[in-house]
Order: structure tokens, then sequence, then C-alpha cells
């Protein structure tokens, strides 16, 4: 995510053909309470997770253990720490597609879009 955003500053003038490269959408309302998911539930940080629908029933509870980055005040990644928890099935997604897939939702914030842009990382789940 990163990346894509320092290409699309760098060449403001490719945004269009990068953006509308791919035909999947993705459709979003702003509403004044946070973001909902997939259920129409409010999506909690660090414990709401998206899964293919096909696979797992939505709000399925499940133990996800994996790697999130480190950052440092400039924003850069000097390390990654592990973390396990208790997550809840409350999202869905167009590139979530079977077993070995899941998104994290990590929240607002500054260190929330690095997590969300950095965190391709290895994990296990548990249903």
């Amino acid at each position: 995510m990163q990346a894509i955003r320092k290409y699309l500053t760098e060449n403001p003038q490719a945004m269009d053909e990068v953006l509308y490269h791919n035909p999947s959408y993705v459709f979003f309302r702003r509403v004044d309470s946070g973001p909902l998911g997939s259920l129409g539930v409010l999506l909690t940080p660090g414990r709401s997770i998206a899964l293919d629908p096909g696979v797992f029933p939505k709000g399925a509870i499940g133990f996800i253990s994996s790697q999130k980055p480190l950052v440092d005040e400039k924003g850069e990644i000097t390390g990654w720490t592990s973390f396990s928890r208790f997550v809840v099935n409350q999202d869905s997604g167009g590139a979530i597609k079977g077993a070995g897939r899941a998104d994290i939702f990590w929240g607002s914030g500054s260190y929330a879009r690095w997590l969300q842009g950095t965190s391709n990382t290895k994990g296990s789940f548990t249903s």
C-alpha cells in the first residue's frame, strides 16, 4: 500500500490507469460511528477479520496467530512482533478467497494504515 501511494504521489498522471485497471469494485459509505462490516455491525480494531464467506460462516469466532510490524517515528519498519488473539469474522472482501486468506481490521490512524499496508504475513487461524 505504501509503495502504491508513493508511486501515485510521484506520478499523478498514472492515477486513473492504476486505479481503474482492476474491474473489481468495493463500495464504501461514511457512517458517523465507524466502519461497518458485511454483517452491518461496527468493526473492532484488531479483533474483526474478513474471511471467505463460502468457507467460513459469518460471525464465526476464531483464534489467530501471526506477526505485525514495529514502526518508528519516521514510519519505517524496524522489526516484527508476534501476536495472538481471539477474533470474529465480521466482514468479507472480493480478494479474500479460500481458507488460506484473512484480513484483519486494524482501525484508523497512521499506525493502523501502516499495519494494513504492510501486514502480508503468514499466520495461523483456528475456528
